[in-house]
């Protein structure tokens, strides 16, 4: 087995050893000098690697900085990528400033012995930064730039094409660090298990990209690309304690991507994730795949758009489970603009939405839509107050709310809600259940107007419904339920986010309609229930 799996101290102890004493960055004479570089503030010239076209490599034995230390790479303007592999047998601690003087040039740092980030880590690169406990990186043209064996490298002036994994791969930390680059570039973790707490990553206009891996594995450098399938379930992405991930834009470009992939995925303690647009840029696009992923204790996604952009989408597959709870939201939204607020997608095996947790559309302002909410699962549940809405207030329509899965179940006082406040017409909401679906409690289904708009239209495709308690389904103006009663924080959190709503909580427009077929079937005249409010009980 190869020595890089044989820890003996976890990371975080071999971290605050480090820092307690002191940095190195000592080069492994594999691609020059062998040489123990005077601090604190490291020259990393060229001539210490090796260039091939753009492709400038540098090898070490050890890279470790401590607080107020720096490591600078300079080199000539032609160098394209910064590629640099630590090939001793210790993880890198790096509570320093990694920098960059070569202009546009993208950084890689490679230690397939780990590493983790500290307080005091900064970047100061002129491109984009990559940094992974990979064995190797794979090169577009067959080369290869090798950290477990070395020997096994050849150089050349091809891109990066992989992040090439053998083994169990070790894992990276995040400890309280600031990480930003420039606009328009990329931040990217690829290792074993990732850790981000209390940190904050920023990328405007650029992407955030995490994967975890466990085992033997290539992850393309084209992030888009790929699937869950290379995923184990030891993999792990942890984001905590008021963790920020942001690619946000602050001007009138496009908000950029956040791609995260693990076998589990859990964001927790108000950590916050957003790709909002605060111009006339197009919101971006906050993407999940994983097997299980978890929600949870104040956490947030928001994908939001502003001043005319377009709407963003937040995709979430997790093909076994989707556990959202603890006060979370996840929203998209868009405010004085004509175009329509992004999508929510949800794919998975077990959905399960609990203790006022809000999945949450909006069109604020303006004439753009609310954005859609799509959910796919086998088995569906809402418990406790957790909501899926999706609400207008003002002249743009509200968003679908399209449910599909084998059993759906709403209990407690959770809701599916379609609700216009302004002159929009409520979106529709379509839930099919091929299996049974079942209100249980005060739950309801409700599509109604506060004001001046037509409420939308509920469609139900199911096989067995079961409708008990005081449960309701409704289309109607002026509803009155548990949801309803409760509508005014609906209207402080639209507030919050930005909106003003312009419904007078009385009834306005036109009600919309309930229809209840079998699966298969199409909704006519007779399987339309035009009624206020759906009868309790129904076997």
């Amino acid at each position: 087995m190869n020595n890089k799996r044989r820890w003996a101290i976890p990371i975080m102890t071999l971290f605050l050893i480090n820092t307690m004493t002191y940095a190195e960055v000592i080069t492994d004479g594999s691609l020059g000098h062998a040489l123990n570089l005077p601090g604190p503030d490291y020259q990393i010239k060229p001539e210490l690697g090796q260039q091939h076209g753009g492709n400038l490599f540098h090898s070490f034995n050890q890279f470790n900085l401590t607080q107020h230390e720096s490591a600078t790479f300079s080199g000539p303007n032609t160098v394209q990528n910064i590629i640099s592999r630590v090939t001793g047998p210790n993880a890198s601690m790096i509570d320093g400033t990694l920098r960059s003087t070569i202009p546009k040039a993208d950084f890689y740092f490679l230690n397939p012995n780990g590493m983790m980030f500290g307080p005091n880590a900064k970047l100061d690169v002129q491109g984009a930064f990559h940094a992974s406990t990979a064995d190797y990186l794979k090169l577009s043209d067959n080369g290869r730039f090798d950290a477990t064996h070395p020997e096994n490298s050849l150089l050349s002036v091809a891109p990066i094409t992989a992040f090439g994994f053998l083994d169990q791969a070790a894992p990276i930390t995040l400890q309280d660090s600031q990480m930003t680059v420039s606009e328009h570039n990329r931040i990217a973790f690829v290792g074993g298990n990732i850790d981000i707490i209390n940190s904050k990553l920023y990328a405007a206009s650029g992407g955030i990209y995490l994967n975890s891996v466990a085992g033997s594995a290539e992850v393309s450098t084209d992030f888009k690309k790929g699937t869950v399938d290379h995923l184990s379930e030891d993999s792990q992405i942890t984001l905590s304690q008021n963790t920020t991930l942001s690619t946000d834009s602050h001007s009138t470009a496009d908000a950029g991507d956040i791609d995260m992939r693990a076998g589990k995925i859990t964001i927790r303690d108000n950590a916050y994730i957003s790709s909002n647009t605060q111009d006339i840029g197009n919101a971006g696009r906050i993407e999940i795949q994983t097997h299980h992923f978890t929600i949870t204790d104040f956490a947030n996604l928001s994908s939001n758009t502003l001043e005319g952009g377009m709407g963003g989408i937040i995709r979430i597959f997790a093909d076994q489970s989707y556990d959202m709870s603890g006060e979370t939201l996840i929203n998209t939204s868009s405010a004085e603009t004509h175009s329509p607020a992004g999508t929510v997608s949800v794919i998975t095996g077990d959905f399960k939405m609990r203790d006022n947790a809000i999945i949450y559309t909006a069109s604020e302002s303006g004439t753009g839509k609310a954005g859609q909410v799509l959910i796919q699962a086998d088995h569906f549940s809402l418990m406790d107050t957790s909501k899926i809405m999706s609400s207008t207030f003002s002249q743009g329509d509200g968003g679908n709310i399209d449910i599909t899965a084998e059993t759906a179940v709403l209990r407690g006082e959770s809701a599916i809600a379609s609700t216009t406040f302004g002159e929009g017409k409520g979106g529709d909401i379509t839930l099919q259940a091929d299996q049974m679906f079942s209100l249980f409690d005060q739950a309801v289904i409700d599509s109604s107007t506060q004001s001046k708009g037509a409420g939308g239209n509920i469609t139900l495709k199911i096989d067995q419904l079961v409708v008990a308690e005081t449960a309701s389904l409704s289309a109607e103006s002026g509803a009155d339920n548990p949801f309803i009663r409760d509508i005014r924080k609906l209207a402080e959190l639209a507030e919050w986010l930005g909106a003003q709503s312009y419904g007078d909580f009385s009834k306005g427009g036109r009600s919309g309609k309930v229809c209840i077929s079998q699966p298969g079937e199409q909704c006519d005249n007779n399987s339309i229930v035009a009624c206020d409010s759906f009868p309790k009980k129904i076997a």
